[in-house]
């Protein structure tokens, strides 16, 4: 391979970007399983030699090792502050390769445990120096998506290949720089009868094999490779032979000498050595890198067997919840009818009574029997309409409906009783109120609540104001009053189930679940309500109902 080629390719696989999910960092306080496997991922990170960090799919980093550190020149701090796109030369230099890099990134993700490639990438130190760095990602499902990246600065061999090429008198040397660097050399004849034959091994490869030179030099380089990975390194001549395109670095397991085996990474150039063509081989020893990747996957199995477990456990009290409630409703129905069917015959005999008696006393009596009967009604229905609140199971049916109209109904019902109360009522309704979608009993229900609520709290010679217009895309209903207001520490809670509010002149009757249930019912409309009110100085509830009904 000439120089322009090397280039060419090095140009091609070096500004594949490295991304990864926003977080800021892995240092979660998980309960006690989690932070024990956090102790161990952590002891592995930091026991490479390689560089080693945690990134999310937009390039921000989550955790790095001092030796990933080492090779940057940032501290942990610093870097936990900044992202691949701060330090990847094409990303910095050309910020619109960001969008490139994240969709890298997503084509990671999809790959999942398919994805086994290395990249070549520069990146640029804190001191400003630029270095070749040899990547390999995986992408792990948890926190959303995150990528491990295993780092090797391979400055210095692509030095030493780019010496290779000049000039056949620096073989040595190169050899020897090689050996600091970590890697075994190795020269591989490109003639067809010496096909993958040994020409030149460096001590490196001897010691890593535990075959002498002698007998390396005797040997095939494609025999000492393992019988699965021989298809791969075939496959790779014949795209070498083709003129293709393939990638600079690759894996292969090799045996020993002993029989054992033992992975290494590859990346060859094509060169001269006495006149003759060769393969330069540079070779690593990636047994640390391999253990740290099947400890993660380990990690990773912990985790999903961590979460799995939990998964199961919540799904399990789930359906024991799910259970409970439907026996709830199922208990709550019973009730209720038993409760209404001595109910019924109550209300009715004593609105007999009303309609018959003249005479004072018993008139009053009767009347105090059907009131008294049909406020207890009215608490079994909101019981009713609490437990279908809870279990989901409270419904609305809409259909248009003149609000004027449903206004006007409501306060022809309810003004009897606030003039009993010795109260002044005023309405302020807006003519031609447009038709709107709404459940007419439901939106009743509403409105009767917040005057009846407002009648509760208002002393006697106070004023209720009800006001209703068309805002926007909405009807609002505001029920004004001027009543003891209500304290700002209460407020929080009010639209809650059972809060009932006590002042020092009004207690009020009622379970408190009126507001509760109007609210669940204005937002099964897609509505809102609030409040407006402070301490003796009366309160205001509005209700916001869109004119179009939600699906």
């Amino acid at each position: 391979m000439d120089e322009k080629e090397y280039l060419a390719t090095e140009e091609k696989i070096s500004y594949d970007p490295v991304s990864a999910i926003q977080t800021n960092r892995l240092d979660y306080d998980y309960d006690d399983d989690y932070l024990i496997h956090d102790a161990w991922y952590k002891a592995i990170i930091q026991n490479t030699s390689e560089g080693f960090f945690i990134s999310d799919l937009k390039g921000k980093f989550l955790d790095v090792n001092d030796a990933y550190c080492s090779m940057t020149g940032y501290t942990r701090s610093e870097l936990l502050k900044m992202g691949l796109y701060d330090i990847e030369l094409s990303v910095a230099t050309y910020p619109e390769d960001r969008i490139k890099m994240e969709r890298y990134f997503q084509e990671v993700k999809e790959r999942g445990e398919n994805y086994n490639e290395f990249l070549e990438v520069k990146h640029k130190c804190k001191d400003g120096h630029i270095i070749d760095i040899s990547v390999c990602m995986k992408y792990m499902d948890i926190m959303g998506g995150i990528l491990f990246h295993f780092e090797r600065d391979i400055t210095e061999s692509k030095r030493l290949f780019k010496q290779v090429q000049e000039s056949e008198e620096l073989y040595r040397s190169l050899i020897d720089l090689g050996g600091k660097a970590g890697e075994a050399v190795v020269m591989i004849h490109c003639a067809k009868e010496f096909k993958w034959k040994q020409i030149f091994v460096s001590d490196k490869w001897s010691d890593m094999t535990g075959y002498s030179k002698s007998e390396l030099l005797e040997k095939s380089f494609i025999d000492m490779v393992k019988p699965f990975d021989k298809k791969k390194l075939l496959k790779r001549d014949i795209c070498t032979i083709n003129d293709e395109n393939i990638p600079c670095l690759f894996e292969l397991n090799v045996i020993r000498k002993d029989g054992t085996e033992f992975p290494i990474e590859v990346t060859s150039a094509i060169s001269t050595y006495h006149g003759d063509k060769v393969n330069v081989i540079y070779i690593r020893d990636i047994t640390d890198r391999k253990k740290l990747e099947n400890s993660v996957q380990d990690y990773q199995k912990q985790l999903e067997k961590l979460v799995y477990e939990r998964t199961q456990a919540l799904e399990e009290k789930i359906q024991k919840l799910e259970k409970y409630m439907q026996n709830r409703i199922k208990y709550t129905r019973a009730l209720i009818h038993e409760l209404k069917t001595p109910l019924t015959p109550l209300m009715a005999s004593s609105e007999f009574l009303r309609s018959e008696l003249e005479d004072t006393i018993p008139l009053r009596f009767a009347n105090n029997i059907y009131e008294g009967a049909l406020n207890l009604s009215k608490r079994i229905d909101e019981l009713l309409d609490l437990a279908k609140s809870e279990t989901g199971m409270l419904e609305i049916k809409t259909e248009p409906v003149q609000m004027d109209c449903l206004i006007k109904s409501t306060i022809s019902y309810i003004k009897p009783e606030i003039m009993k109360k010795n109260l002044s009522f005023n309405s302020v309704v807006q003519k031609n109120l447009p038709t709107i979608d709404v459940d007419e009993g439901r939106i009743r229900q509403v409105l009767l609540n917040l005057i009846d609520n407002a009648m509760k709290y208002t002393p006697i010679g106070g004023k209720i104001t009800l006001r209703v217009s068309k805002k926007n895309d909405c009807i609002v209903i505001r029920v004004k009053d001027t009543g003891v207001g209500i304290d700002r520490k209460d407020l929080a809670y009010l639209f809650e189930p059972y809060h009932r509010l006590e002042s020092g002149i009004i207690r009020s009757d009622g379970m408190g679940l009126g507001l509760y249930i109007s609210k669940t019912i204005v937002e099964l409309h897609g509505g809102h309500i609030s409040i407006k009110s402070q301490k003796d100085g009366g309160s205001t509830f509005s209700v916001w109902l869109p004119l179009k009904s939600i699906e």
